[in-house]
């Protein structure tokens, strides 16, 4: 699944070739993850059994730039565990 990168996802989807669909969704959304599901089930007529997700909630990876240990807010760490914890 992709959040913003269609031509990307799409690209990539093609390469892999028929065994493989970009599907848009937000990871951090439970309904929007069961209809990622049932949208690649509908297509392949089978149960899902594997998932590349890409759908990286925004998050920078610069140690310099984020906020220190004291400073950060549990809002912030709650985003980056949606996003890249639970969602997965």
């Amino acid at each position: 699944d992709y959040r913003n990168s269609k031509d990307a996802a799409e690209a990539l989807a093609n390469r892999l070739g028929e065994n493989a669909i970009a599907v848009q969704g937000d990871v951090t959304d439970d309904p929007a993850v069961a209809a990622l599901f049932d949208t690649a089930r509908e297509h392949f007529g089978t149960p899902i059994t594997t998932v590349v997700n890409n759908a990286l909630a925004d998050f920078s990876f610069d140690g310099d730039a984020r906020p220190k240990a004291d400073t950060i807010t549990w809002e912030r760490f709650d985003a980056q565990l949606r996003g890249s914890v639970r969602a997965a």
